[in-house]
């Protein structure tokens, strides 16, 4: 952070002496200010952007991408969790109809043994 600080104020410097430069160089003297002082301006700030913004436009982007891609390992991790608890309610869901079909079998079984009971006992009679 340091090294940071210390070469935005070496830039800042630089280009505070530039720019006074290139104002002093720009005031009209008495009418208007020729073609090529004005286009040495627009050199000079194109230059200014170029050289304090772009870098930090570049980073930005640099992060940008990063936190894109981690999101994107993130939906996908999610995605993946979702599908996996969806199977596990699926399964659960089927253990618990057979669960209660194998109840529902074992029931018709007991009142079946009970009417055939019943049945052979109304014969006799």
């Amino acid at each position: 952070m340091p090294r940071k600080t210390a070469e935005f104020k070496r830039v800042q410097s630089a280009y505070a002496l530039q720019f006074r430069q290139v104002n002093r160089l720009s005031m009209p003297m008495r009418g208007t200010i020729s073609v090529s002082m004005s286009d040495n301006v627009l050199q000079s700030l194109q230059q200014l952007i170029q050289d304090v913004l772009a870098p930090d436009v570049r980073e930005l982007k640099v992060r940008v991408a990063g936190i894109e891609k981690q999101l994107e390992m993130q939906f996908h991790m999610q995605q993946e969790q979702s599908a996996a608890q969806y199977k596990s309610i699926l399964s659960a869901i089927a253990e618990a109809k057979a669960q209660s079909e194998l109840q529902n079998v074992r029931t018709i079984s007991a009142l079946s043994e009970r009417v055939a009971v019943l049945e052979s006992l109304g014969r006799r009679q």
